[in-house]
């Protein structure tokens, strides 16, 4: 693997994907204020 293709791989130790009805834009927000550089994912929305 080349220096240039390795710099643009994601590097996240940690990753939080919120849980549908459980977490809401206060949660969101308090994991983002743990540290800038955790991967955040967003609520999968299904169709009824």
């Amino acid at each position: 693997m080349s220096q240039n293709t390795a710099s643009k791989m994601i590097n996240r130790k940690i990753s939080v994907a919120p849980m549908m009805d459980w977490t809401d834009r206060h949660c969101r927000y308090f994991h983002r204020l743990l540290s800038s550089e955790i991967l955040l994912y967003t609520e999968m929305v299904t169709s009824a």
